[in-house]
């Protein structure tokens, strides 16, 4: 298993499968996706990718006035859930922000996932508020160092 860096279109099949199904991959692109400071990084398992999420440089003024990262997108495929794949693809992420002088990580964690978050350092932010055609979700921060 190894995590690296992927390309947007090759996070879109285990978006659609994970996070959106139903819709088609161009549904399951993500505005800003192609930008150049946006990264994506996938868990590799043999010639699978089973985990995904995708870090853009997004500033949100709920969260912090310093240079932030929002995370979106992070799924792991149904058959590689509960092994800590997507608490090692975090870890990974938080580290290439801090690379990259990030102060604040930040996400609209799906409310199914939120536990997940707090248990890895996130701090709730919001209300539960519903993101029209996915569900209800938070927003949650966590200081990068």
């Amino acid at each position: 298993m190894n995590i690296v860096e992927i390309t947007a279109d090759e996070t879109l099949p285990l978006r659609c499968e994970v996070l959106r199904p139903g819709l088609t991959a161009a549904e399951c692109a993500f505005e800003g996706d192609k930008d150049r400071s946006a990264r994506h990084f996938g868990i590799i398992e043999g010639a699978a990718i089973v985990g995904i999420v995708s870090l853009y440089q997004r500033r949100n003024s709920c969260v912090s006035a310093g240079l932030s990262y929002q995370l979106r997108g992070m799924a792991i495929t149904k058959s590689r859930r509960g092994r800590g794949l997507g608490r090692l693809l975090l870890v990974a992420a938080e580290h290439y922000m801090a690379q990259h002088g990030a102060t604040c990580a930040w996400a609209n964690a799906r409310s199914a996932a939120l536990d997940f978050y707090c248990k890895a350092g996130y701090r709730v932010r919001s209300d539960e508020f519903l993101i029209e055609g996915v569900g209800p979700h938070y927003l949650v921060s966590k200081s990068i160092a």
